[in-house]
């Protein structure tokens, strides 16, 4: 999603090593090439209290998310803040986090105890290999989110356009307001290098008719590789126009000449949220799952994106609300058909 949520699909330096002042919050942005030298720990027996004492005892988790680097922050923060328990944040794209967890897995000791991530055919296939925990937190019981009995629906990064308003001095009201005559060379596109990229110009065609991509090519856009370097460009003024960007509702607050606006159905991009078996900490792991999943936890992991509970200051829908990837239909087939055709397109 800031996430920069691009990022959700494009590659970032994690060289950079992310810290907040106002807490002792540890945040781990580099990946080891190994799993934990700490043994597996045991989920406390008896009750919820039980498993929260047993996660203050253990006094840290390791998170492994491909969120945005705010608002996975910002959930830490706050964490750690409620229960003294230290967070390690690991974040990187899908492509990235997937592999080290495959190869933590097959030490047996995975680092990361919790881990977000957006390919749901991943989470499933852990399921399925039966390495995820079962989530006993309480948060999860009131909502709708669970896939299935390992992982459940946190948050979705939600997509609009948007557009610069000293560079464009109308208003564009859906997406097909891209095809402006006066925005020939001047909007920002995404190059669909990954699943969820070619469902989001397969949902504009759905919109608009099999011909969308074609009519779009012909407004000769700049490719961008995700929603945060599109954002920059439209805040920069280097483009007057973006069609993947997060709701651009900092950068305006921060004084940037842009908008933005949402189609009746938003697409969205959706984060699932698993804990691994045979982690170091456990409880922990149940501990951070039922605050990312609360109230207070929402507002801060689902910040400008769609939240799994209603009515979360902050948030910009719900997850019954937007557009959710069908991964029965995108298979590596669409995807590469998509792709070439694409490439005939906008090349």
């Amino acid at each position: 999603m800031d996430s920069d949520n691009e990022e959700l699909l494009m590659k970032m330096n994690l060289s950079k090593r992310l810290s907040l002042a106002a807490v002792a919050l540890a945040t781990t942005v580099g990946l080891a090439a190994c799993g934990s030298d700490e043994p597996a720990g045991e989920l406390a027996t008896g009750g919820w209290d039980e498993v929260v004492a047993a996660a203050k005892n253990e006094g840290t988790v390791t998170i492994y998310s491909s969120q945005g680097a705010t608002q996975v922050d910002d959930l830490a923060a706050g964490f750690q803040d409620k229960y003294g328990v230290k967070v390690e944040v690991v974040r990187d794209i899908d492509a990235n986090l997937l592999p080290k967890i495959d190869a933590e897995l097959r030490t047996g000791k995975p680092a990361a105890d919790v881990l977000v991530q957006s390919t749901e055919s991943a989470v499933k296939k852990y399921s399925e290999d039966g390495v995820l925990a079962e989530p006993v937190a309480p948060s999860l019981k009131d909502i709708d989110v669970m896939r299935d009995d390992n992982y459940f629906d946190v948050d979705a990064t939600v997509i609009t356009f948007a557009w610069n308003t000293d560079q464009f001095h109308g208003k564009l009201n859906n997406y097909q307001d891209l095809l402006n005559k006066d925005l020939k060379g001047k909007i920002g596109v995404p190059e669909p290098t990954v699943a969820a990229f070619v469902d989001f110009y397969l949902y504009l065609e759905d919109l608009y008719g099999d011909d969308f991509s074609a009519k779009l090519a012909a407004q000769d856009p700049k490719i961008y590789p995700g929603a945060l370097p599109a954002a920059q460009a439209l805040s920069s003024g280097e483009i007057a126009a973006a069609a993947y960007v997060e709701p651009q509702a900092d950068e305006k607050k921060a004084g940037a000449p842009v908008d933005w606006g949402f189609e009746k159905e938003q697409w969205s991009a959706m984060f699932y949220g698993s804990m691994l078996k045979g982690s170091a900490h456990p409880n922990a792991a149940q501990l951070l799952t039922d605050y990312m999943m609360s109230a207070e936890g929402q507002q801060r992991i689902a910040r400008k994106a769609a939240s799994a509970r209603p009515d979360i200051p902050g948030t910009v829908a719900t997850l019954d609300t937007v557009h959710r990837m069908d991964t029965t239909k995108i298979t590596p087939e669409v995807i590469a058909d998509y792709q070439a055709k694409w490439n005939k397109l906008f090349r």
